[in-house]
């Protein structure tokens, strides 16, 4: 069990969420794309990065240090996206997050006939904060934990989120906000641009008017996008259609909808068309 907040409790069992009691809601999420393969593949590119690096690390060192759970990375991440979510909901405005390939930075940096980013962070230290806060988590973990008399001894999200040690506290703490920050970026016009390697490119997106629009798009009813049933997105908001327009022009695209009654869609391409799962709040396990 995990108290979050005021008002704010999350029942798991290891990363899954049971049930949660958000805002003065208790929900029983039958549907969290988070647990899906689909999204972790999409967004494994840090977790693979930070293991790498790590992996580095670990072979410069004379100390003992204990064996890490491989996916650790990828669940710091996974969680830091649900409490950007969570707080651009809360706060009521909205926002859209949108996801693109890491091997896209230059060029949606440049001029390009997908989106436009109002406000840039060039600064190479500021983009790259989440991914060099994971690898510091993952390190000093390892390092805590290591014991010369069980050198086997692997450790993971459930080591991470119950530890008392204060070095871990603080990464904790700055990951803490730099989700908030990310989120406070959404309150401006336009969209938080991020790649999948958590490096924050920009604020105040414009996703292009000449892209095609999408009539139709697929609601998702299962978390991995085996059932689907069409819907007219006529009737949906400005920053869903554009977020249409951008997963149906870019099919590696990911975007992350929240409406300021505080529903939340998750957009891509898939199975050849724009589809979009509905995530429900359920709190934010060890955040």
């Amino acid at each position: 069990m995990y108290v979050t907040g005021p008002g704010q409790i999350s029942v798991c069992i290891g990363d899954n969420i049971i049930a949660s009691l958000n805002g003065g809601q208790i929900n029983c999420p039958t549907l969290d794309v988070f647990n899906s393969k689909w999204l972790n593949t999409s967004l494994g590119a840090l977790n693979a990065e930070t293991w790498a690096l790590h992996q580095a690390a670990r072979a410069s060192t004379d100390r003992v240090w204990a064996e890490l759970d491989p996916q650790l990375g990828s669940s710091i991440g996974q969680q830091a996206i649900r409490r950007i979510i969570s707080v651009i909901r809360n706060s009521n405005h909205g926002g859209l997050l949108v996801y693109l390939p890491a091997e896209m930075a230059e060029e949606i940096q440049e001029d390009n006939p997908y989106l436009t980013i109002k406000y840039q962070f060039l600064e190479y230290d500021s983009r790259q904060r989440f991914l060099s806060l994971t690898l510091r988590i993952m390190n000093t973990l390892a390092e805590i934990y290591g014991d010369p008399d069980s050198p086997g001894k692997q450790v993971g999200w459930q080591e991470y989120v119950n530890s008392k040690n204060e070095n871990i506290a603080l990464l904790d703490e700055a990951i803490f906000d730099v989700a908030h920050f990310i989120a406070a970026l959404s309150a401006v016009d336009g969209a938080v641009v991020i790649t999948k390697r958590q490096e924050l490119l920009g604020f105040g997106g414009v996703i292009s008017g000449d892209l095609d629009s999408v009539g139709m798009v697929a609601h998702a009813l299962d978390t991995e996008g085996e059932q689907s049933e069409p819907v007219l997105s006529e009737a949906v908001g400005t920053r869903h259609r554009a977020a249409y327009r951008l997963c149906q022009r870019l099919h590696q695209a990911i975007a992350i909808v929240i409406s300021q009654d505080e529903s939340v869609q998750i957009v891509k391409w898939h199975n050849g068309m724009v589809t979009y799962w509905d995530q429900v709040p359920t709190g934010v396990p060890g955040f």
